[in-house]
């Protein structure tokens, strides 16, 4: 990930991490959808005596719609990891200056507000955002 993508893809890594959560909740929602059905078929052992008996059979009813859905679904989330993994992976490598990459670790991957971030860092909210800004910029 370059210095553009990377600043292009950041400000949305809260959606992100949001998107893949959506996207994790609906793939299971499909999968709840999808009917149970049993049957029963007869067999026997299978040595001596051949004791006729009866199995039951049980598994989902198999829906193309919902299949194609759900395979969309994972393309989707797929997406959005792989780009989510290039920010974590750009901010651990890429931001050489430990007080930035802190920064930008606790405002997206932890999710901390501007006043926690300031608190943690010892600073003021103002210049965390200040600091965050003119980095931006700077790249």
């Amino acid at each position: 990930m370059n210095n553009v993508e990377f600043k292009e893809n950041i400000k949305n890594y809260i959606f992100l991490k949001d998107g893949i959560k959506d996207l994790e909740d609906r793939i299971k929602k499909i999968e709840n959808q999808r009917k149970s059905i049993k049957d029963s078929v007869k067999g026997s052992h299978r040595e001596f005596p051949y004791t006729i008996h009866t199995c039951v059979v049980e598994g989902k009813e198999k829906d193309e719609r919902l299949k194609r859905r759900k395979k969309l679904l994972n393309s989707k989330k797929k997406e959005l990891e792989k780009i989510k993994d290039e920010l974590e992976i750009y901010i651990n490598t890429e931001i050489k200056d430990e007080q930035i990459r802190q920064l930008f670790m606790y405002r997206y991957i932890d999710k901390f507000s501007w006043v926690k971030i300031a608190h943690k860092m010892n600073g003021t909210e103002s210049g965390m955002r200040m600091l965050h800004n003119r980095f931006l910029e700077k790249i």
